[in-house]
């Protein structure tokens, strides 16, 4: 029996001898920066395998390797927004009424003449208002592949930027699995205490895809004022639906294009709103005037919600903002209403039921 026991753990010391050389070899393996990705994936995998020490070292090791390649990535990410904000400036100083200002000033005409028509029809719009915003909407875009063409360096950068993150990607996959196996080892969790807390590199396409579009937004033809009035909604946007913000720059874009003053985000507006919208689709009503104590107008709803308005557009069955604004743009009254002046507006939406409001 005491030899039996004396042989086993001789055999368990040899064969954590063994494991410990095959960490080692492994480990040396990952450390090489000549060796590429996908040479050290092999490695990677075998270290999963190897007790709570081979996850503990690869999770260690990665740790380090992910935390500087974020910071390369960011380095990286950084040089090209600003080279990109750069071409798009330039992409936007060529749009606009550049060589064209009477026609654009014809186009607006046509528009708000319409606009102001008190037997402003459907098909009026249809047959005149809606060619003459199509066609300003054309010289005043600005998309990404003109930003693109303005610095042919742009498209090899972006590809560079996803290559990093791809392989960023798939070490993060391995950290994530070596995480796994020490959390599932009861005695191991507290060695995740050691490691660093690294973000998940997956988001990082979306988010640089949305600063491009950020920027391309930002470099459109528009006044200095239209254009903090966009970046000030930017950051009151994350306080209303994504919807709603949608609906307000979709009419915001519409505005510029026609010549008039973009309008700011006021969210008691949209709290206004959003109230009268569950109330329509609660209460099975459509209507301007509520049947709820304290609501019965929009001017009662707005000064309610601590505010004031002074026009509001309701709607239902749109399934985006984009949508219910051209809903909106096609109805003669609600038309008016959202070329009218104004300073500031709000969209408030419940389920399917909308209301915009305009002060």
């Amino acid at each position: 029996m005491r030899l039996t026991c004396i042989f086993v753990l001789l055999f368990s010391l040899a064969a954590t001898a063994q494991d410990s050389d095959a960490i080692r070899e492994h480990m040396k393996v990952i450390r090489d920066r000549r060796t590429t990705l996908a040479g050290k994936v092999p490695a990677m995998e075998a270290l999963l395998e190897l007790g709570v020490e081979g996850p503990r070292q690869l999770a260690r090791s990665l740790s380090k390797t992910l935390e500087d390649a974020t910071g390369e990535f960011n380095r990286d990410a950084d040089k090209f927004l600003t080279r990109f904000e750069a071409a798009a400036v330039r992409t936007g100083e060529s749009r606009g009424d550049r060589g064209k200002p009477a026609r654009v000033e014809e186009l607006r005409k046509t528009i708000l003449t319409n606009a102001r028509n008190q037997e402003l029809t459907k098909e009026q719009v249809i047959a005149e208002s809606d060619p003459a915003l199509e066609e300003l909407t054309k010289l005043f875009h600005v998309s990404l592949d003109q930003v693109y063409a303005q610095d042919k360096r742009l498209t090899n950068e972006f590809f560079e930027l996803l290559k990093q993150l791809q392989a960023n990607q798939r070490l993060y996959g391995y950290y994530a699995r070596a995480r796994a196996l020490l959390m599932a080892d009861g005695d191991a969790k507290r060695l995740l205490k050691q490691l660093e807390d690294i973000a998940d590199p997956s988001t990082e396409e979306a988010r640089l895809s949305k600063e491009q579009q950020r920027i391309v937004l930002r470099s459109l033809p528009m006044s200095e004022n239209d254009r903090r009035i966009l970046l000030e909604n930017e950051s009151n946007a994350d306080e209303i639906d994504a919807h709603e913000a949608a609906g307000i720059l979709e009419l915001n874009l519409i505005r510029i294009r026609c010549g008039l003053g973009a309008l700011r985000i006021d969210t008691k507006l949209c709290d206004a709103g959003r109230g009268h919208s569950q109330d329509m689709n609660e209460l099975e009503f459509f209507d301007h005037v509520s049947p709820v104590e304290g609501k019965k107008t929009f001017g009662d709803r707005a000064s309610k919600a601590g505010t004031s308005a002074s026009a509001e557009n309701i709607a239902r069955g749109q399934t985006s903002g984009k949508a219910v604004i051209s809903s909106w743009w096609h109805s003669p009254g609600h038309h008016r209403n959202m070329l009218a002046p104004a300073t500031r507006i709000g969209i408030g939406r419940f389920e399917w039921h909308w209301t915009q409001l305009f002060g």
